[in-house]
């Protein structure tokens, strides 16, 4: 019996072993390849991180973005692709900045502005802006982009009309006059205008005539308050690109304009305020009214093309005027009614022209006397007002103005808003007496 069963098993074990070995030998051999690895993605190229518009620049991701805080609390910002290019369909974008405020970071949602062609928001509250981290939140084109800066620097309060910037740590408000001037006024991060340092390099970079850029070596001059520099005597300056460079140690602050217009000097007396690409003089009258003459980037005068509006603030109180043109005046007229003296603190202008918005601001206003009525003024297309000046009279006789004879030929032309000189015309009572005197 156990012969039985051990043959069995020897049996049962070789057959199984037969086969086994058959499969394994039928059984092809294939080469087993690795997984495909998969390719890298292709990312768009970053945006160029350059200033456009004076501001602090970011990354957001392959987008790129601008910044403009100010001491104010008004915020500004622009958005641009990955080519360069402003950011398609800006209004159905949404732009939030997280900003740094006396009471702690505060979300900001930034609202398009089609006039200016830049996102703005501002501040509700008491909460005051102040310098320190800011992030900011895009969502485009179904895509969500985040970005920081560890530090931000405050735009400073307009104070002499120019144009505001941010160069790294540093606020400025610069000025190139038609005459080769160059002017700065720097201010710290907080916003707080700085006094001459002399551990402060500062170079500005202007735009010519020959489309070539200029540098200009930047000084303190106490008598302007302001750092100041004039460019070489073969340069004629012209409106275009301009890059401010403030070396402070061993750290080099650079800020950008694509375009900065000219500042030409007041013809009339009053004050020049850069507005975006156009600058305007305004004057401000006793009366309570306000004049503002309009200026294209060369300091050309422009006609009544653009609706001008004005805020000032006039006894702890900001008033809006809206201003019209005047024909009469050749220049753009509004009166705040019931205030006979102005002396505004803070002064702004908004320019608006093809659907387009400019702003600028001067700290102060200075009041100007009201012109008399000037029958005599004449006034050419094209030029200068003038007004001719009478001859001199002395006496009234016979019932005629009698004219000194020195006097003739010398109708000197005048500005029109000069005082007409009338001459010593005696008092009505003393004309009175003279002809009385003759008659006899």
């Amino acid at each position: 019996m156990r012969f039985v069963l051990a043959t069995f098993w020897v049996v049962l074990l070789a057959t199984l072993w037969g086969c086994g070995k058959t499969e394994i030998a039928a059984k092809p051999r294939t080469r087993v390849s690795p997984p495909p690895v998969p390719e890298p993605e292709v990312m768009a190229p970053a945006a160029p991180l350059t200033a456009r518009i004076g501001g602090a620049v970011v990354a957001l991701g392959s987008y790129g973005a601008e910044l403009r805080p100010a001491v104010d609390g008004s915020l500004q910002a622009i958005v641009w692709e990955a080519s360069g290019g402003a950011l398609l369909q800006p209004q159905a974008a949404q732009l939030t900045l997280v900003v740094s405020t006396s009471s702690g970071p505060v979300a900001v949602p930034m609202k398009w502005d089609s006039k200016q062609m830049r996102f703005s928001g501002g501040l509700d509250g008491p909460a005051k802006l102040v310098s320190g981290p800011l992030e900011i939140s895009l969502v485009a084109a179904g895509g969500h982009a985040q970005g920081r800066l560890n530090r931000v620097a405050l735009l400073p309060e307009r104070l002499h009309g120019g144009t505001q910037l941010l160069a790294g740590d540093f606020g400025a408000e610069v000025a190139v006059s038609s005459s080769g001037e160059v002017d700065a006024l720097l201010a710290d991060r907080t916003g707080r205008v700085l006094a001459g340092d002399p551990k402060l390099s500062v170079t500005a970079e202007v735009a010519g005539s020959d489309d070539d850029p200029h540098a200009v070596k930047l000084s303190w001059s106490p008598q302007h308050e302001r750092y100041r520099g004039m460019v070489g005597p073969d340069v004629q300056v012209a409106a275009g690109p301009f890059n401010l460079s403030i070396a402070a140690g061993n750290v080099t602050h650079v800020g950008s304009l694509t375009f900065l217009p000219l500042r030409v000097p007041p013809r009339f007396g009053g004050i020049v305020v850069a507005a975006g690409d156009y600058s305007a003089e305004v004057l401000c009258r006793r009366n309570g009214r306000i004049e503002a003459v309009l200026l294209d980037s060369s300091g050309r005068p422009l006609a009544g093309e653009f609706g001008v509006s004005v805020d000032l603030l006039v006894a702890g109180r900001m008033r809006s005027l809206p201003l019209s043109w005047s024909n009469k005046r050749q220049r753009y007229v509004g009166r705040l009614r019931g205030g006979r003296k102005l002396n505004p603190e803070v002064f702004r202008i908004t320019l608006g022209q093809g659907g387009h918005r400019f702003g600028g601001g001067v700290y102060s206003l200075a009041e100007l006397p009201v012109p008399r009525p000037n029958r005599w003024a004449k006034v050419t297309p094209g030029a200068q007002p003038q007004v001719t000046t009478p001859r001199k009279v002395v006496a009234r006789r016979n019932g005629r103005h009698e004219v000194d004879p020195s006097a003739k030929g010398k109708n000197e032309p005048q500005p029109l808003d000069a005082e007409p000189r009338l001459g010593s015309m005696p008092p009505r009572g003393e004309t009175a007496t003279r002809s009385k005197r003759a008659a006899r």
